[in-house]
């Protein structure tokens, strides 16, 4: 299981996404969204014809400059890519120790939500502190990160605590197909799953995601050492993550 996220300023995404769509525009046949599983099976629409794999490939190739691009010229201050990818193996191991272990999204979400942000221009000192959230309506990670969301900041509130749920202003589910920026993580997170999984299409793309990442990896080991502590009424929030 892979969680992806890109995180960057306002003044950022208007660039990313006019330069996003510019490769779509000029692909051999014009594109106004896209997303990786049926480019790479190219068995469902846009891509069950005309499109041969060289033609995916080098969109895809494409796209992932895009990407670099942007995270090489902020060098990772100002555009973040970040990655949860969960073993489930390990995880369904660790859970018939501790029962009460946290849902695997809970845990992909915990790293990709309570890692840094980029900094604040105006205050160089501090994380961006106003953030909203966009997240594809489609994925099924939307309901874990909405109810920790709301539990959290109600938490945070009481206890007088700070950390990501209170620095999410607001979280907005939205189509990826009117999104760039939520297409380019569809790309991040189908390259890094696929990676982990052996996919050797994957592992020839994923070196061009490692510029700018904040990556982690949940085997028996990871799993363990961060989240033995979970037990039966734990609060979320009430571990070593939050800032």
């Amino acid at each position: 299981m892979t969680l992806g996220c890109i995180v960057s300023s306002e003044a950022i995404w208007p660039d990313f996404e006019q330069a996003w769509s510019s490769v779509l525009d000029k692909a051999p046949h014009p594109l106004k969204s896209f997303h990786m599983a049926p480019a790479m099976s190219r068995k469902t629409h846009p891509f069950n014809k005309d499109w041969t794999k060289d033609q995916v490939d080098e969109l895809v190739d494409q796209l992932l400059m895009v990407i670099h691009r942007f995270a090489m010229r902020s060098f990772g201050r100002e555009f973040v890519i970040k990655t949860a990818t969960l073993n489930l193996t390990d995880y369904r191991r660790f859970k018939l120790e501790n029962i009460h272990l946290r849902r695997p999204e809970a845990i992909c979400v915990n790293f990709c939500c309570g890692t840094p942000l980029p900094t604040d221009k105006a205050n160089p000192e501090a994380e961006l502190q106003d953030v909203i959230f966009y997240f594809d309506r489609q994925e099924k990670f939307l309901r874990t990160i909405r109810s920790n969301w709301i539990k959290g900041k109600k938490y945070l509130n009481k206890n007088q605590h700070g950390g990501w749920p209170k620095q999410f202003k607001e979280m907005l589910p939205l189509s990826a197909e009117d999104i760039p920026a939520l297409q380019a993580v569809d790309v991040v997170a189908w390259i890094t799953n696929g990676r982990y999984k052996g996919d050797d299409r994957a592992k020839r793309l994923f070196p061009k995601l490692f510029f700018g990442r904040m990556t982690k990896v949940f085997d028996y080991k990871a799993i363990k050492e961060e989240y033995a502590g979970d037990k039966k009424g734990t609060d979320p929030y009430a571990y070593k993550a939050l800032r």
